[in-house]
């Protein structure tokens, strides 16, 4: 299986923290979020089309043009348009599942509040039954894994997408470092994927 991050630069105050970004400062943390992904070995980064508050994202391609002027490597897209802010693959490892829902539940509480959210009117009745049921992946790295895998069974996918929009930077660095080191290692042996086998580099002159 092979992985790739993705954000729809979602720039909201941090719920928990407090931590906020002026838009230039978003963009930034996007263009280190990317340049992430590349030094932890993940295939590709995404950025995904989306109009107006709290989104920063409605041209992708001047984004993914300053992330490839600094990455060599890996492969850049534009992540799917219509995505509901509630379905992305969000990532919330930690060593168990009560400390994983404890940390996610104010972040998920604070995306349910959100205009957007209502909108979208999000089919899942709590946290716990969209853990249960839907995509994110929240709960310790045998859990996540498990889950993971149980999708690649039904579905046969070979590239899975992930999200950690709406975590402070330093909780997005922490679960991009932790789903490299505990959950891609054991995905790639037990869901190998044919996609992309030849590297993806790009020669820069001066």
């Amino acid at each position: 299986m092979k992985f790739i991050w993705f954000s729809l630069v979602m720039n909201l105050t941090n719920p928990v923290t407090g931590e906020s970004f002026t838009t230039g400062e978003k963009f930034e943390n996007i263009i280190r979020q990317a340049l992430l992904a590349e030094k932890l070995g993940y295939e590709g980064y995404g950025v995904g089309e989306r109009h107006g508050a709290p989104f920063l994202s409605s041209s992708p391609p001047l984004l993914l043009t300053a992330i490839a002027a600094r990455t060599s490597r890996i492969r850049l897209f534009t992540a799917v348009t219509v995505l509901s802010v509630l379905d992305p693959v969000r990532v919330a490892l930690a060593n168990t599942t009560e400390e994983a829902i404890r940390r996610y539940r104010p972040y998920y509480e604070a995306f349910q509040s959100t205009a957007a959210a209502k909108h979208n009117q999000s089919p899942f009745t709590s946290l716990e039954d969209h853990i249960e049921n839907g995509p994110i992946l929240v709960g310790s790295p045998e859990q996540v894994i498990e889950k993971i895998l149980n999708y690649q069974a039904a579905f046969g996918h070979q590239v899975l997408s992930l999200s950690v929009d709406g975590l402070s930077e330093a909780e997005q660095r922490e679960q991009m470092e932790r789903f490299a080191s505990e959950v891609a290692p054991v995905l790639r042996k037990e869901a190998p994927s044919e996609l992309w086998q030849k590297s993806c580099s790009i020669s820069k002159t001066v």
